[in-house]
């Protein structure tokens, strides 16, 4: 009994520290790949670190969609292959941000998400201040994380 409760004690170790490895190479490739975007799209030198003192010029909706939708094609480059198709869409003052991301599972999205909700929540801060200054009211931003198929695994809300 005691080898057996030794042997699941020393199980449950090596999975934390492989878990703990896990959460880290991801939280480093998410903040790589965000870097990367932001640089990228943003024309800024804003990286995840001080992602709060993004401050984009005011863009109405359809301005700002207009402007994600310049980079589609470039999203896979920017992100190594993590995201792999992205398309904004607009109706009224609701913006949509769609991300299919296909090479992780949807527990694997979830934990992405999970660890870096704050870089999600400083981007969508930005953005509906940017939308806002441009004199819309209660702004939108839905980032819809999908699968290859298209069926919507997370969204993530901000709104104003």
């Amino acid at each position: 009994m005691k080898k057996l409760l030794r042997g699941l004690l020393i199980l449950l170790v090596v999975l934390g520290l492989v878990g703990f490895g896990l959460s880290r190479f991801v939280g480093r490739m998410m903040e790589d790949n965000t870097d990367a975007i932001l640089s990228n799209v943003f024309d800024t030198e804003i990286t995840v670190e001080n992602l709060q003192d993004l401050q984009l010029p005011p863009m109405s909706p359809q301005t700002f969609v207009d402007y994600l939708n310049s980079y589609a094609d470039n999203v896979a480059d920017l992100t190594h292959g993590f995201i792999s198709q992205a398309q904004a869409t607009v109706s009224g003052n609701r913006i949509s941000y769609d991300l299919v991301i296909d090479n992780i599972p949807a527990f694997g999205i979830d934990f992405v998400i999970n660890t870096n909700y704050d870089y999600f929540r400083s981007l969508g801060e930005a953005i509906l201040d940017s939308i806002v200054a441009s004199g819309t009211s209660h702004p939108i931003l839905d980032f819809n994380i999908k699968d290859s198929a298209g069926n919507i695994l997370r969204t993530l809300t901000f709104e104003r």
